[in-house]
């Protein structure tokens, strides 16, 4: 009964569809709708364009359901281009089930930007990252010069997979300009590492008093920016990430013909049984 997209103006939206209302009424009264988010200007640097669907998801922020829209910019027509800042979104709105109304019952859509209070920079934020706040807020990932989104992400138990293409810097005169891939991993809350990517990093036995781990892996390596995100091993484009559900054996992430080994989620396989009761009085 929710309807979330992007446009290609930097804008993200969402319609409510309510079903409740009469089958008497029209598609205009049961459908309300509106921007929700804006995440570009009429400047060349922030043109962002929005090509693929957001990923929503259900999150918990202490204790309270939230919804999270996630989605990354990227110009899908022009994949050479350097000059549009691109740029990875997830933020959150407490309207999980109905559209969002004010005291006195008044249907209003709130809007984020890039500016609202309480959405985090992750490019000029502490690594690690503690937001409690249950305003409809968020955080953004700068990304490097010419990266880009092409695809959409995946959330995972909490966390986040999206790849980026990064065209290639040099090319010969009679060389095509192939570019690589990488995939990131983030924690949907914080946009923090939750896993290390980079292969790089330095143990540490510290423990922070209020987080426990956080800021750490299961290994007690100390986590940073670098962490989110691997370059993968195939040129071009590279395809969204995939999660696969085998028969026997764990969960798995694929990219392509990378595979995430970081992503444990076998938990989150378990068998489910149901039972259909028939009333002999129908």
């Amino acid at each position: 009964d929710q309807i979330y997209f992007g446009d290609m103006g930097g804008q993200v939206w969402r319609f409510d569809y309510n079903n409740d209302i009469g089958s008497t009424k029209s598609i205009d009264d049961r459908m309300t709708g509106d921007v929700i988010a804006r995440f570009a200007d009429d400047t060349p640097e922030n043109a962002r364009r929005f090509y693929y669907p957001p990923d929503i998801a259900l999150l918990a922020i202490d204790g309270e359901q939230q919804l999270s829209i996630s989605l990354g910019s990227g110009w899908r027509a022009h994949p050479l281009d350097d000059v549009v800042e691109d740029r990875f979104y997830s933020f959150r709105m407490t309207q999980v089930y109905g559209a969002p109304t004010t005291d006195d019952g008044e249907i209003r859509y709130p809007e984020v930007t890039e500016n609202t209070t309480g959405m985090i920079d992750l490019g000029k934020s502490p690594d690690a990252v503690r937001n409690t706040d249950k305003s409809e807020k968020g955080w953004f990932l700068p990304l490097d010069p010419g990266e880009k989104v092409l695809s959409s992400s995946v959330t995972i138990d909490g966390s986040l997979v999206f790849t980026t293409y990064v065209p290639s810097s040099e090319t010969g005169t009679c060389d095509a300009a192939i570019g690589s891939g990488a995939v990131y991993l983030l924690d949907l809350a914080t946009g923090n590492p939750v896993k290390n990517l980079s292969d790089a990093g330095s143990q540490t036995d510290v423990t922070d008093p209020i987080t426990g781990t956080d800021g750490t892996d299961e290994t007690g390596m100390e986590l940073d920016a670098t962490d989110r995100r691997r370059k993968l091993s195939a040129a071009g484009i590279p395809p969204e990430a995939s999660l696969l559900f085998p028969e026997t054996g764990n969960a798995t992430v694929f990219v392509g013909r990378d595979k995430l080994e970081e992503v444990q989620i076998d938990t989150l396989k378990t068998r489910t049984f149901w039972q259909e009761h028939i009333d002999e009085n129908l």
